[in-house]
């Protein structure tokens, strides 16, 4: 798979030079703003209209966004943001793509309890899944912030400033005057952490959706937040990913765990919905396989294997990106079996 992660490498480098440049051009907001400068320093987006929290099981909830890409009309709320209300107190999986998102996660959560926030999760290095730290450092300024060790990395390289640079395009300025607020705790996978009545499992398989995936099980209440590992109703990025590792990680991650609920990072949760994406992954990834070793090449792949994946049509996106997805396939079963 060497050749297939320099080219996405490659890709995603390339991404972030890009909005690097972009950056020195924007206005209304700098990345570089200390975390605890006054928000008067910085022209800030307007708040995010409050969305009410669905109930997962006893101690897990998730807000839901129903969007599959930012607009200047969602503000950049497209993924999921969950919470476990637990005895020590709360424990966010994912604080959103702004501040201003994550300010909303907040105020959610204070209508539902008086603890405070002690723990926050990143579940990758994607954006839209962790800008709302900064809220977060704001409201509770000793919170611990987990991620697994590449997601750091990749912030030290500048996923965060295209992050922040994208949301900003992306929404008309909408979540200006998010800054950047890295995580603050290292994971490796394996952790363990006892919240008093419950018990929080750290899961990570490798390169799946990328290579710093985490996923958080709840095994009180046979629960996991999945993260983008696991995606149903939504055709997205895998630029950053592979095919067989996400396969091998979601049947690791159902191996593993005792799941009946999986939060996943887009759009609803349910007992099926690491089963749904697996045959998804494994239908699109293994039609390419079997055409190519039929000699079917890269320009008519995508006729090939279209009809395979007719009951996913109705998925959000996969008309603008279906192709992309073929064509990342290829590339990756084309390295696998060379």
């Amino acid at each position: 798979m060497g050749n297939t992660d320099s080219v996405l490498g490659l890709q995603r480098r390339q991404l972030i030079k890009g909005a690097l440049a972009v950056s020195a051009g924007m206005a209304g907001f700098s990345v570089l703003k200390p975390v605890y400068a006054a928000d008067d320093m910085v022209v800030k987006g307007p708040r995010v209209p409050d969305v009410k929290p669905s109930k997962v099981s006893a101690r897990c909830h998730v807000i839901i966004a129903k969007d599959p890409e930012p607009t200047p009309e969602n503000q950049g709320m497209f993924s999921n943001m969950g919470f476990i209300i637990t005895q020590k107190g709360v424990v966010v999986f994912d604080s959103g793509g702004s501040v201003q998102i994550g300010e909303m996660l907040i105020r959610q959560i204070k209508k539902m309890t008086d603890k405070p926030v002690v723990k926050v999760f990143n579940s990758h290095m994607h954006g839209d899944h962790w800008l709302g730290n900064h809220a977060f450092v704001q409201e509770w300024p000793n919170v611990e912030i987990y991620a697994h060790e590449n997601m750091h990395k990749a912030i030290k390289e500048g996923v965060g400033e295209f992050w922040v640079n994208m949301q900003a395009r992306a929404t008309n300025n909408a979540t200006a005057g998010t800054v950047i607020t890295a995580p603050n705790q290292v994971l490796k996978g394996g952790e363990v952490f006892d919240m008093g009545d419950t018990l929080l499992r750290v899961h990570y398989y490798g390169k799946c959706h990328t290579d710093s995936d985490i996923c958080l099980e709840v095994t009180a209440d046979k629960t996991v937040y999945a993260g983008d590992i696991v995606m149903t109703g939504r055709v997205a990025n895998m630029d950053d990913g592979t095919y067989t590792g996400s396969i091998e990680g979601i049947k690791k991650l159902k191996a593993d765990t005792q799941a009946t609920n999986y939060v996943q990072g887009h759009f609803k949760f349910g007992p099926k919905q690491a089963d749904i994406y697996l045959e998804f992954l494994e239908t699109l990834y293994g039609s390419v396989v079997e055409f190519q070793k039929q000699g079917v090449g890269p320009s008519e792949m995508k006729d090939k294997v279209l009809p395979k994946l007719k009951k996913y049509r109705d998925w959000k996106g996969f008309d603008g990106v279906i192709g992309r997805y073929i064509a990342l396939a290829y590339t990756e079963a084309e390295a696998n079996n060379f």
